[in-house]
């Protein structure tokens, strides 16, 4: 069974926060909607983030999970709904990808153990790869943002969209609540 762990790093000036989420397949798969979701809980819990008019994220160009409209789709309701003044989201130059030492330390420390049974065993290899490691089980409330994509018709098309703006209005966005 596969084990699906996305990491946030909360970088601010004094101090830096790593955030993970894990999910098996039999829950979710792996995907925009996820990411989406993830991120979409960390900033509703974030007392610290939300108190921020700007919020820059950096992560590697995967398009199937960082790169697309449904990444988009949440950053305009984050704006709409007054997280944040302005989202700037910082992808590498091609053929380079941003350094992920606690990643890379639990992935490290993931090979070391033959089997894995249980996800409380992949919560506490996480939690030992670090100190300050956050872990959500995210095991339900995936918020659809694909359902809200076909419900407005939003495509890719540069041509004939319809403005973010008025697709995201407060009863679009109930939806995601």
């Amino acid at each position: 069974m596969w084990f699906y762990i996305f990491g946030v790093l909360i970088v601010n000036e004094s101090q830096v926060v790593p955030h993970f989420f894990m999910w098996n397949e039999d829950v979710a798969s792996r995907g925009s909607n996820k990411v989406s979701s993830s991120l979409l809980t960390l900033l509703e819990f974030n007392e610290i983030l939300r108190s921020k008019d700007n919020l820059i994220i950096r992560s590697d160009s995967c398009s199937g999970q960082n790169k697309n409209s449904t990444i988009l789709f949440l950053y305009q309701y984050l704006v709409l709904k007054g997280y944040f003044k302005v989202i700037e989201h910082k992808f590498p130059k091609v053929g380079h990808s941003y350094p992920d030492s606690d990643l890379g330390r639990i992935e490290k420390n993931l090979r070391k153990h033959e089997t894995i049974f249980l996800p409380e065993q992949y919560r506490e290899i996480i939690m030992q790869s670090g100190r300050n490691h956050h872990v959500t089980d995210k095991t339900t409330h995936f918020r659809n943002f694909k359902a809200l994509h076909s419900k407005f018709q939003i495509t890719n098309k540069k041509k004939g969209m319809p403005s973010m703006k008025k697709l995201l209005s407060e009863t679009a966005l109930s939806g995601l609540e």
